[in-house]
């Protein structure tokens, strides 16, 4: 039995960021981008916030693992639809 691999090449058009899915508006897209290059993915992104849905870390903390000021860790969370409540 031969085995034959080939290269397959994607087109451009195929492609699918999961990052930014195109079920996001053009600015979310933008917004999520933004975060990936500063280096915050999807994953981290949710594992910072069920971290503070468990309480394990306050909403400063929050903030820090996030690179965010208040307003920047509010627009996070709207963007990624979860909420957070300040003054825990």
């Amino acid at each position: 039995m031969r085995k034959i691999s080939h290269a397959v090449k994607v087109q451009t058009t195929e492609k699918i960021d999961p990052e930014a899915p195109k079920s996001l508006t053009q600015k979310q897209q933008a917004r999520r981008l933004n975060l990936l290059s500063r280096g915050l993915s999807d994953y981290y992104v949710g594992l910072c916030f069920d971290a503070y849905h468990q309480r394990i870390i306050s909403t400063g903390r929050l903030g820090e693992a996030l690179l965010a000021n208040h307003a920047e860790t509010r627009e996070i969370s709207i963007l990624f639809g979860i909420s957070i409540h300040y003054g825990d």
